[in-house]
């Protein structure tokens, strides 16, 4: 029973003994059996995890529209790359970057903000574009990187005004992202923001 906390192996220990006093003087196979179960249940009790890429974008709208990028996979993938394709998005978001220019009222360029992953390039994102890609250096499992540019969408009837995007209006854009391992293998994985302005890229969960 390695790796498991004492108050797990108690827990075994106490459904296997409690088996032993109703199996005496019969078998021991339904006590062994109570042993493998509790077992089971502590081992099995864990959250499912991906096995190969696994990122999560999230989009928050506010004075400064922001995306966060975390990367949680837990076999060491890097993210390398990531591109964001608002083109498919609900409200025909675009981006606002330039003064009097594709959006409305304020607007914001590419701002990276403080994060524990190391950009090295950043393309497009242009006033009225569609799309971003993202170029990292460094991206660990862990890791995560924000950045603020203003985003305006499409709709005569929006919901909040053309100014404010809300989540389903950005849903159903879609987010790429290229990861690769130590040994240098590639892997791709895409997500599409749903109506919480929430991305997830992923591959499946380990069975």
């Amino acid at each position: 029973m390695k790796g498991l906390r004492q108050d797990q192996r108690r827990f075994v220990w106490n459904r296997y003994f409690n088996s032993r006093e109703t199996a005496h003087g019969t078998s021991g196979a339904a006590a062994i059996g109570a042993l493998a179960l509790a077992i089971g249940v502590i081992v099995s009790a864990g959250p499912a995890h991906s096995c190969g890429p696994d990122a999560r974008v999230q989009f928050t709208e506010g004075s400064d529209d922001t995306f966060l990028i975390e990367n949680n996979s837990v076999i060491g993938l890097t993210l390398q790359q990531m591109a964001i394709d608002l083109s498919s998005t609900a409200g025909g978001v675009i981006f606002d970057t330039d003064y009097g220019g594709a959006g409305w009222s304020a607007y914001q360029p590419f701002n990276p903000l403080p994060s524990t992953a190391t950009l090295r390039a950043a393309s497009s994102g242009l006033d009225g574009y569609q799309q971003l890609s993202l170029v990292f250096d460094r991206f660990a499992p862990g890791d995560r990187f924000a950045f603020e540019i203003d985003l305006d969408d499409q709709l005569q009837g929006s919901e909040h005004g053309q100014t404010i995007v809300s989540g389903n209006e950005i849903a159903g854009g879609a987010v790429m992202g290229v990861f690769t391992d130590k040994h240098g293998q590639t892997y791709r994985a895409t997500g599409y923001f749903d109506t919480e302005g929430q991305a997830i890229l992923t591959q499946g969960a380990c069975s």
